[in-house]
């Protein structure tokens, strides 16, 4: 139960886990019992020191998050705003290799959150403001949408998938096939193939080769 939880935490000296199913407990029980033993404990958990230290360590970690989030923001606003979005995507890499750095491969589990949410945001924005730009046929910027997404996943077969689709829609035939080639290599099934951005380049020698390879 809460009070189980909230006690482990508070013996295994995570007090603001602690802290926080503690007041959980005040707020949805204290209309049925007496909470005054565990609002004593509370004042007492709040003055240990490294309590207040997480405290205040958190709340300079959710000042740099909202850096960060209106950073990526604003420079993301800024590019989609242009005529013509720009293809070089370089300041994106050089932050998120300082995101991964900084954040993401941190010990502190509260830093490792933060990267993942700011991660998480500039992906969610990433992929719904490609497709409002591929259902306007804007496919330069939806390119420049989904590039961001390669730099966040450089892994994932997903937006080299989605990259090919671009350079199939814009004519590069060439780039194009060259991002599905890697998809597959990063283990995107074959079916990804039979989508019908790829019609116009279906014919070409390097495509059917891609169709024709065994994987061998």
């Amino acid at each position: 139960d809460f009070y189980n939880e909230a006690h482990v935490n508070e013996e295994a000296g995570k007090f603001v886990e602690a802290v926080y199913g503690y007041e959980r407990l005040v707020t949805d029980f204290s209309r049925y019992y007496k909470t005054d033993s565990i609002r004593m404990k509370l004042k007492t958990l709040k003055k240990v020191p490294s309590y207040q230290n997480t405290v205040a360590s958190n709340n300079k970690l959710a000042e740099e998050e909202r850096a960060l989030k209106t950073m990526f923001d604003n420079k993301f606003a800024l590019e989609i705003r242009r005529e013509k979005a720009s293809p070089n995507v370089k300041w994106w890499s050089k932050r998120f290799e300082k995101l991964n750095k900084d954040f993401l491969k941190s010990d502190n589990r509260f830093k490792k959150s933060l990267g993942e949410r700011i991660s998480y945001s500039v992906y969610a924005l990433g992929v719904e403001t490609g497709q409002i730009h591929l259902r306007n046929k804007n496919f330069e910027k939806a390119l420049y949408c989904h590039k961001i997404l390669g730099i966040l996943l450089p892994e994932n077969p997903f937006p080299l998938v989605l990259i090919a689709k671009d350079y199939a829609q814009i004519g590069n035939a060439e780039l194009a096939i060259s991002n599905l080639d890697l998809a597959l290599q990063k283990g995107a099934k074959k079916d990804v193939l039979n989508a019908t951005e790829f019609d116009a380049i279906r014919t070409i020698a390097d495509f059917i080769r891609l169709v024709e390879n065994d994987g061998s």
